[in-house]
């Protein structure tokens, strides 16, 4: 599985601190391409680009043609950081001061947490059961997930 807008096997690499090396998310919509009519693998994914050596490489061996799962869409707020995954579930902050739950499977969203006069567009980063999160002004939020 791969998360992104592409069907390449793997997460091109791209200015990733600002989250537009990932296309599909300076928009409020986000897909997950997956292996049509077959279980999402949930693979975690706890830091940007996947691992902290950066490879941006999923282990999961893909299929030569992947389809659209779901779509997830964030009402009038754009995404420009990148996701990350953890114990099947996708964490991603919007550029108006959300950070959105998602579930993998099914792309359904399982909560939000709201912040006044913030922002995200930079991946967040999960450990310890913790989701930790910097916004556009220096602020460093941790969540209990």
């Amino acid at each position: 599985m791969i998360i992104s807008n592409s069907t390449k096997r793997h997460i091109e690499k791209g200015p990733g601190a600002g989250g537009r090396g990932l296309g599909c998310f300076c928009y409020a919509v986000f897909f997950v391409t997956a292996i049509c009519c077959s279980p999402v693998v949930a693979e975690n994914w706890p830091v940007s680009r996947g691992d902290t050596a950066a490879t941006g490489v999923s282990e999961t061996v893909l299929p030569d043609s992947l389809d659209v799962r779901w779509k997830y869409v964030a009402p009038d707020s754009p995404f420009e950081a990148e996701p990350v995954v953890a114990g099947g579930i996708v964490y991603i902050g919007d550029a108006d001061g959300t950070v959105h739950a998602i579930r993998l499977d099914d792309g359904e969203g399982v909560w939000k947490k709201q912040f006044a006069e913030s922002g995200f567009t930079a991946a967040g980063a999960i450990a310890n059961q913790r989701f930790y999160v910097g916004d556009i002004y220096g602020v460093v939020r941790c969540l209990l997930i």
